[in-house]
């Protein structure tokens, strides 16, 4: 097979361009996603933790793809953080939070700016707010919920955050899909799975009583 040559300008903050040249594709894998690592200075060190996220063989139109997929998130993280270098810790730890709970980066940054604003409403710092979110996950990971089914759960969760209580269509999705997140209300308010609806229905199950869980 010929080998290509291709290179893939990515925009960073402040205008800032990285140009990083991607030798082989033919090998593309986990060794044309350490050249990248080498190559591409403003995110290279999240890189390398991302490193066994993406590992495999990756094809150049998946590499672009992530490369973009990643820069949208970054930029939100910023923008949510108040600072590029605050978005840069945080995505640090979202992506080692991902790594550990066996869960999509993009999937875990979304839940974490999800419900960051309703979380920094309640008084919680950034640092809280990231234990929160790994503690979702680790209740997904133990309920088996994976894919839809735990996107499905985040963002029931996350609307019940904006609206400041868990009831509704929301808190069937918790029950019906939530697995150890249910438990954990219930045994919080004193009460069984199946007694949240109750409690949803006479608003106990507020934004505070979701984040100590």
């Amino acid at each position: 097979m010929a080998q290509k040559k291709v290179s893939v300008r990515l925009v960073a903050e402040g205008g800032r361009q990285v140009k990083a040249e991607f030798q082989g594709v033919g090998d593309a894998g986990e060794a044309s996603f350490r050249r990248i690592e080498r190559q591409a200075d403003v995110t290279g060190a999240v890189l390398r933790r991302l490193a066994g996220i993406v590992a495999g063989a990756l094809s150049v139109r998946q590499i672009v793809a992530y490369a973009d997929s990643w820069t949208d998130l970054r930029s939100r993280v910023d923008l949510a953080t108040g600072s590029q270098e605050r978005g840069a810790a945080v995505m640090e730890r979202l992506a080692a939070m991902a790594r550990r709970t066996y869960s999509g980066i993009e999937q875990t940054t979304e839940s974490w700016l999800a419900n960051a604003t309703a979380l920094r409403e309640l008084g919680l710092s950034t640092r809280e707010s990231l234990d929160f979110t790994e503690a979702l996950n680790n209740a997904m990971v133990v309920s088996g919920a994976k894919g839809e089914r735990a996107v499905s759960v985040q963002t029931a969760l996350a609307r019940a955050m904006a609206l400041g209580q868990l009831s509704g269509d929301n808190l069937n999705t918790v029950i019906a899909q939530g697995g150890r997140v249910a438990q954990l209300l219930a045994a919080d308010l004193g009460t069984t799975v199946t007694g949240l609806r109750q409690a949803g229905a006479e608003g106990r199950i507020t934004g505070a009583v979701i984040q100590t869980a």
